[in-house]
């Protein structure tokens, strides 16, 4: 506690007679604290204000530091690790698929074990399916039908096949109702993520990666007509001992 000197206003320790700076004989009276300094506190608060604008100011450098850098190694050969890892393809479309590929198994159940026809599939499926907005994909505008059948299956026997899990029963395509054929009839550039939508002989759908072959001279990528792994099955092998049949079209 401290004590203001009535002539020089000096403060001085409690308990002295006479001012220490002019010799004045010292009131006696309540001692007091000494008053703070003037801009003590406002100088706190800079400081304050300083260290917090300083923290979000490396934060954001860091930030921006780690955004650069994700560009930079993207754009320098790595962006193919997009395409490395299956991706599942949009969902509307890939149920799509399904749907269709679970109609071939209904067909297949109250047609003798058999596939439909490739002439008329798309007719015959309709019966099978919820409506035939099921054959479009949102991806192929001004389509009735965005699917294509694998005609090698026409007519083909379910309980014949060895592996229907691999063989392909309809796949993406540009060419319209009823079409039938095999890979070349898929979009000359697929449609989803680099990849296609497949449904198989088992009732099962699948989005596999496209292989990309290089470019054109327009630039323009050019691609190849299957799965990069060639992992499916378009000419369905006939189980042991049995041979594969086509029925007739009605």
């Amino acid at each position: 506690m401290h004590t203001q000197c009535p002539k020089c206003q000096a403060w001085n320790p409690e308990g002295r007679s006479t001012c220490a700076q002019c010799g004045t004989a010292m009131p006696a009276g309540p001692s007091a604290a000494l008053p703070e300094a003037p801009g003590a506190g406002g100088d706190a608060v800079v400081s304050w204000m300083t260290l917090v604008i300083r923290a979000v100011v490396m934060f954001n450098l860091v930030g921006a530091f780690v955004i650069a850098a994700w560009v930079v190694w993207t754009w320098s050969g790595h962006e193919g690790w997009l395409l490395r890892e299956p991706h599942p393809a949009p969902p509307v479309c890939l149920s799509t698929v399904n749907n269709i590929s679970l109609g071939f198994q209904m067909y297949v159940a109250d047609n003798d074990d058999r596939f439909p026809p490739s002439s008329d599939w798309s007719d015959r499926l309709s019966e099978y399916v919820k409506n035939r907005d099921v054959f479009r994909c949102n991806k192929a505008d001004g389509l009735e039908c965005s699917f294509a059948y694998n005609t090698s299956l026409s007519g083909a026997s379910l309980a014949d096949i060895a592996d229907p899990s691999q063989v392909v029963v309809i796949f993406e395509s540009d060419r319209g109702w009823n079409a039938a054929g095999g890979s070349e009839l898929l979009p000359d550039e697929p449609r989803h993520l680099g990849g296609d939508n497949y449904g198989f002989a088992d009732g099962h759908a699948e989005w596999l990666p496209r292989k990309k072959l290089g470019t054109d001279k327009d630039g323009k990528p050019i691609w190849a007509r299957g799965p990069v792994d060639d992992s499916v099955i378009w000419e369905p092998v006939v189980r042991e001992g049995e041979e594969e049949e086509s029925a007739p079209d009605p």
